[in-house]
């Protein structure tokens, strides 16, 4: 590779701030929690048919997680009970210290009031394994998507053997996607 483009909002000011050659220190916030950092220099900036500023290629990236867990996107069924009612969905991404549940209604009376704090628990079965677990958690954050619900939680306590098996497929995982 020999460039990283970028587009931005090209105004006189940004035109003169940034003239070929200069030095930049630039940094990305990803959606998943890790901030990516490098430096640079400017190497070509085009104006039509939009603006582009090409950066020279770095030699090295930093990478800094913002999460006390490593977390990965998955797939798990899952029971969350709150309260009590019962809601079946899909554990979307996990770490040892939490994971994110969607739940997808078709009946949107049907999806539940939730509140950040309220206490839930959720049970599913361990990767690749018949063995079922039921860990409670504090829910953090809810987002509704029409009659979709995302809910943030907090797990409150994990045995030694569950947060071993949780990292270990984090790791997995994680290890997977950089070969």
């Amino acid at each position: 590779f020999k460039f990283v483009s970028v587009r931005l909002p090209l105004t006189r000011k940004i035109l003169e701030s940034l003239p070929m050659g200069r030095r930049l220190t630039v940094r990305y916030l990803h959606s998943g929690g890790q901030v990516y950092g490098f430096e640079t220099a400017v190497a070509h900036i085009m104006v039509k048919p939009f603006s582009l500023l090409f950066m020279d290629y770095p030699k090295t990236v930093e990478v800094m997680s913002l999460r006390k867990h490593d977390r990965v996107n998955c797939y798990l069924p899952v029971t969350l009970y709150h309260d009590v009612d019962e809601y079946q969905g899909a554990i979307v991404d996990i770490s040892s210290g939490g994971c994110m549940v969607h739940l997808q209604q078709m009946d949107l009376a049907t999806l539940p009031m939730v509140n950040a704090e309220d206490k839930v628990l959720c049970q599913f079965n361990l990767f690749h394994s018949t063995r079922e677990v039921a860990i409670g958690g504090t829910i953090k954050s809810a987002t509704k998507h029409g009659s979709k619900l995302d809910i943030g939680v907090k797990f409150d306590h994990l045995s030694v053997e569950v947060q071993e098996s949780v990292e270990r497929y984090v790791r997995d995982v994680k290890d997977f996607l950089l070969t």
